[in-house]
């Protein structure tokens, strides 16, 4: 069988090795890879933040308005264990899990999945996780939305949702994953 770009089989051959982007090195190539995505939508964040719980997560995006905490895994499906680990964050953000790459399978791209989370009195609850489409934002850049709940761009905060061209998105990420692996991918 011939692999595909965005194939499974595509993804697990994508090293497990610590690999160095921008001049920082990551556990995986897959984690550098969403780094380098990150960068190519203009979106802040950083690698391994420290959190005041036990566990760190991989990365935080900056958000306008809040931070999202992001774990990456090699995966295509949702998994509600990442989530339970990622509470061990202690951290009253939103989290999302990252996968193998968006998915550009549909008529809308989906970037992964989402809890987010509200303080109630002094703790923070967090929804049931749910899929987070890509967007973009009103100033011409990309951003993302959370299906349900608050149903807002997370990156700038504009509630005035447009969905991103999978075409624009799919070209930002095959950018990314040259920016790690050079032209091979």
């Amino acid at each position: 069988m011939e692999t595909t770009r965005f194939s499974s089989e595509f993804y697990q051959q994508i090293d497990a090795r610590p690999t160095t982007y921008n001049g920082v090195r990551y556990k995986s190539g897959l984690e550098a890879w969403w780094a380098a995505f990150f960068d190519e939508c203009g979106w802040k964040h950083e690698y391994e933040p420290p959190t005041p719980g036990p566990r760190v997560p991989d990365f935080v995006l900056r958000g306008l308005n809040k931070d999202i905490y992001v774990e990456v895994k090699p995966t295509e499906e949702i998994d509600n264990e990442v989530f339970e680990i990622a509470r061990e964050w202690k951290c009253g953000s939103d989290i999302m899990l990252l996968g193998n790459c968006p998915d550009f399978t549909r008529n809308i791209v989906r970037l992964g999945w989402m809890s987010e989370s509200e303080k109630i009195g002094g703790d923070v609850a967090h929804a049931l996780p749910d899929e987070v489409f890509v967007s973009e934002a009103y100033y011409g850049g990309l951003d993302f939305f959370h299906s349900t709940g608050w149903r807002n761009n997370k990156m700038h905060g504009s509630s005035q949702i447009i969905i991103a061209s999978s075409g624009v998105v799919e070209s930002l990420w095959v950018r990314a994953g040259k920016n790690i692996h050079g032209e091979e991918i």
